[in-house]
């Protein structure tokens, strides 16, 4: 079996094109090709009619594996079985990059405000690795201590309020 990517280095929320042959002697032979994404998400199945001997499919690593590291390497294996039942194992490897956040806006609400007064601070950023938590540091530059924010995977925003 021959496998190959569209490339072996991607960023968190690409996708990746996985392509392979492979050779059976008896060209009657229907297909069913189990490819697993190493990454714990459910494995892709393929049925192949009798005569094809090329595979192909794309998978989206929504996140470089949320360990704190810039990078993790997961493991691809592609299991071809026959309709007799006959298989053969393939494996090729992915590095996926941790991309970092893109603040997106930061915003006092009100703008400007009395001694005493209270205001609000919007912001927003982007994160292709939709499984990354996010911690946000707010210094609010009056002395008090710093607000830190710990958001849950999936939350992009916060609207804290400080006096």
């Amino acid at each position: 079996m021959n496998l190959s990517t569209s490339g072996t280095l991607i960023n968190e929320g690409s996708t990746l094109v996985l392509s392979g042959t492979f050779t059976d002697s008896d060209a009657a032979d229907t297909h069913t090709v189990v490819i697993n994404w190493g990454d714990g998400t459910a494995s892709t199945n393929l049925n192949l009619v009798a005569g094809m001997n090329a595979l192909s499919a794309s998978h989206q690593y929504l996140d470089d594996n949320p360990t704190g590291t810039a990078q993790d390497i997961y493991n691809i294996s592609v299991t071809i079985t026959d309709n007799h039942a006959a298989s053969a194992t393939g494996n090729t490897t992915i590095t996926v990059r941790n991309v970092a956040p893109v603040w997106q806006s930061v915003t006092p609400s009100p703008a400007s405000l009395n001694v005493g007064g209270s205001v609000t601070l919007n912001g927003s950023f982007t994160d292709p690795g939709t499984q990354d938590t996010h911690t946000v540091v707010i210094n609010w530059g009056d002395g008090t201590a710093n607000t830190t924010l710990n958001l849950a995977a999936g939350i992009l925003s916060f609207a804290p309020t400080h006096q």
